[in-house]
């Protein structure tokens, strides 16, 4: 009887196969659970992270398919919302980053009014930047305020002097004597005397040449 029926199995074609499998839902059932590539489907979608990576290869591959137009249509759906919750999450992160900027700028001016300084707007980016140059932290401000204005402020002369003394220019025949010599030279006599002319020059003669030359080197 076993061989009768697998003769007669035999002699259908794939699609009497198929109607015979579709007529008898036990069967169905039985064939299509023994395929190995649904037992390999059904292994991999038990994992959530494996089943969403399918999804996504189905819709690569077949992007007219039921699941893509699906997906298309829930994106075009909530885009507005999507959009909405962007914009707003820009807006809060800038309101935060202008708050901190606000906090900043009148913690520098505090601190340079506290330490004497005049503070210009243009000055607030350079103290920005010299912070960071200098890795001064955020708790720093007055120590990188007070670093920044005193490096960049020229220093003022503590003493007042009678006299105004100016090196003669580059062409005087001293200059000319002192960039010909060969190197290594000796050239403490030319200057002594040159010295000698300058102290004449500006105070006249008191004290004759010698004084020039205990004035120079203490002897």
């Amino acid at each position: 009887m076993a061989g009768e029926t697998n003769r007669l199995l035999s002699d259908l074609t794939e699609q009497e196969l198929l109607d015979l499998a579709a007529a008898n839902p036990k069967v169905y059932k039985a064939l299509v659970d023994s395929d190995p590539r649904v037992r390999l489907f059904e292994t991999l979608y038990k994992d959530p992270k494996k089943a969403a990576i399918i999804e996504e290869m189905g819709i690569e591959v077949a992007p007219d398919s039921n699941l893509a137009r699906a997906r298309r249509h829930a994106r075009a759906e909530i885009a507005d919302d999507v959009a909405a919750v962007k914009n707003l999450r820009k807006e809060l992160e800038d309101g935060k980053k202008k708050e901190a900027e606000t906090h900043f700028q009148a913690e520098v001016r505090d601190a340079a009014t506290e330490l004497g300084f005049t503070l210009q707007d243009k000055d607030l980016g350079d103290i920005v930047t010299f912070m960071k140059d200098n890795e001064y932290g955020p708790k720093a401000v007055k120590k990188a305020v007070e670093a920044f204005f005193e490096g960049r402020e020229p220093a003022e002369p503590n003493f007042v002097s009678d006299h105004t003394f100016q090196f003669e220019d580059a062409g005087s025949d001293y200059i000319k004597k002192l960039t010909e010599a060969p190197p290594f030279t000796d050239t403490s006599n030319l200057t002594l005397q040159h010295a000698e002319q300058v102290w004449n020059d500006m105070f006249g003669k008191q004290g004759g040449p010698g004084r020039v030359k205990r004035a120079l080197t203490g002897r």
